[in-house]
């Protein structure tokens, strides 16, 4: 009985502290923000913020748009125009982005990798003056998750669920 009851004791309180498993980005809340201007296009955020899982999260105007999953990024810019300038950041407001490694999908025109990057854990599109025409995937590291902390109510159930075991324990002894 005692070892049925200390176990019972810690699985409650290891399910009642321990936080949700798992690292990827999906059900994470992700915010767009920036945007730019050029004669053809008008490049902003198609919303503020979106819930990373099936489809595509932003439009970004220009036949360009970021497609967000588990475990990072499909940017798409379907046209090639000079003089473009847009700037774009994306924030994840469940965890911080630590690191973005970025690579070719399709050819682009030119051939070359656009320059996203994270600062103080925001993926960032900086202004750029190229053409640009392909697609990219980008696989993006999370900070450490920050250890979740128990409501007072789990810790008052683990307390109580303790007391009982202890009570029982000592009445069988006395």
């Amino acid at each position: 009985m005692r070892k049925f009851l200390s176990a019972a004791v810690t699985a409650l309180a290891l399910s009642s502290v321990s936080g949700p498993a798992g690292a990827g980005l999906l059900g994470h809340t992700v915010t767009c923000a920036g945007g730019g201007a050029s004669p053809y296009y008008g490049l902003a955020c198609s919303q503020a913020s979106a819930v990373v899982g099936p489809g595509v999260e932003f439009n970004l105007g220009g036949n360009m748009s970021i497609d967000f999953d588990d475990t990072g990024f499909l940017f798409t810019a379907a046209f090639t125009i000079a003089g473009l300038s847009p700037s774009f950041q994306f924030e994840d407001l469940t965890q911080e982005f630590a690191a973005v490694q970025v690579t070719v999908v399709t050819p682009s025109v030119p051939p070359n990798v656009p320059p996203f990057n994270v600062v103080d854990g925001i993926l960032g599109f900086p202004p750029i003056d190229i053409l640009y025409s392909g697609s990219w995937r980008g696989d993006i590291t999370l900070s450490a998750p920050v250890p979740s902390v128990p409501e007072p109510g789990a810790l008052a159930l683990v307390a109580l669920a303790a007391g009982a075991g202890g009570l029982s324990v000592r009445r069988r002894r006395v």
